[in-house]
């Protein structure tokens, strides 16, 4: 997905199979466009905003998505250590 700031990915949890064994619902093509259709329509009320859904990917897509997500990146790393070293100790 990508709106007015660019790249803006969302990651959908879909339930395969519940606790007691039951298959979740399918993940129709019906049902990807209306998700599709809800994320397309929800900035409508913004001025000069806009999201545009450009396809769909899978579990193993996800995974990295939110594996780089959850990674600190260097420049994270960066600012926490120079927050932490002009920080005043705390008694």
């Amino acid at each position: 997905m990508v709106d007015e700031k660019g790249d803006d990915p969302k990651l959908l949890a879909v339930v395969v199979r519940d606790a007691r064994g039951t298959d979740g619902p399918e993940w129709t093509e019906s049902l990807r466009r209306q998700v599709a259709s809800f994320f397309s329509a929800y900035k409508d009320h913004e001025t000069d905003a806009h999201a545009l859904v450009l396809g769909w990917g899978g579990a193993a897509e996800a995974r990295r998505a939110l594996t780089a997500f959850t990674r600190p990146s260097s420049a994270f790393r960066a600012r926490e250590r120079d927050h932490a070293a002009t920080e005043p100790a705390r008694l």
